[in-house]
C-alpha cells in the first residue's frame, strides 16, 4: 500500500496515519468471490455467498 502507516513514504497521509494509530488495522484481506455483491453478503453474514444465495452481482433496481 502507499500509506505512511503501512511503511511507505510515497504519499503523506497524516489523517489516515492518526486513524490507524487509534484503531484497528487490517493487514491481510480475503474476498469470498471476485464480484462485490457476494463478497459483501459474506462479510455481512459470516457465511459463504452460496449459503446465503448471493452468487452473482445484484443489479440496482433504479438507474
Amino acid at each position: 500500500m502507499d500509506l505512511s502507516c503501512q511503511g511507505s513514504d510515497y504519499f503523506r497521509t497524516p489523517n489516515i496515519d492518526r486513524l490507524a494509530s487509534q484503531g484497528m488495522r487490517f493487514t491481510d484481506a480475503y474476498a469470498a468471490c471476485a464480484v462485490c455483491s457476494p463478497t459483501r453478503a459474506a462479510v455481512m453474514t459470516g457465511r459463504w455467498p452460496g449459503r446465503v444465495g448471493v452468487t452473482d452481482w445484484i443489479r440496482a433496481r433504479f438507474q
